[in-house]
């Protein structure tokens, strides 16, 4: 376990490092880890009020960081804010657009209820959308149509159940923010770049 002193209290986990600005948080301050790095080296790293933990792609790396927190960042846990890209194969969302889901759903599971508060302020002008459900789905729906089997979703994503329902399990606050990144089919690895 991490000092109480030196816990973060705020934790964002991130499927890729290219989804966030690494080097520019890291001039901050802010220790930003792998997930083998914390397994190699215990929770160190990760000292300071806010920390960012990059997970890996997919649900099980997604629900593996999550039980790491859990069994290292106890027994008073941060909040944990999962970050990311998503996907929208309506076309409902635009690109670019930030969404908080109130709704996270997996594979044949029930749906968990998100926390849609932000556990902070959210700059004045930039687009947010409260609301609606995010589907969780083992691996990239990226043929066209494939994503709409899964539905009914607002967006989809592939790691944001996996850790809302382990950090559930745990008493974890949990919140999701992601960015639309693409609309499925054919052109979504395209609009993902």
């Amino acid at each position: 376990m991490v000092p109480v002193d030196d816990m973060p209290e705020l934790i964002f986990t991130v499927a890729l490092a290219q989804e966030l600005p690494v080097e520019w948080l890291r001039e901050r301050g802010w220790p930003v880890c792998r997930l083998a790095q914390l397994r190699a080296e215990g929770p160190r790293p990760l000292r300071g009020p806010v920390g960012v933990v990059l997970t890996g792609v997919g649900p099980r790396a997604a629900e593996q960081a999550a039980r790491w927190i859990v069994a290292h960042l106890g027994p008073s846990y941060p909040i944990v804010v999962n970050l990311g890209t998503a996907g929208c194969p309506s076309g409902a969302r635009p690109l670019g657009q930030f969404v908080v889901p109130e709704l996270a759903v997996g594979p044949a599971c029930p749906a968990l209820a998100i926390d849609p508060r932000l556990p902070f302020a959210w700059p004045r002008g930039l687009p947010l959308r409260r609301g609606g459900r995010l589907r969780s789905l083992p691996r990239p729906a990226v043929a066209a149509g494939e994503a709409e089997t899964h539905l009914p979703a607002d967006c989809v994503d592939m790691e944001a159940y996996g850790q809302a329902a382990v950090f559930r399990a745990a008493g974890v606050p949990f919140h999701v923010l992601k960015r639309i990144s693409d609309h499925g089919g054919s052109g979504a690895e395209a609009q993902f770049r």
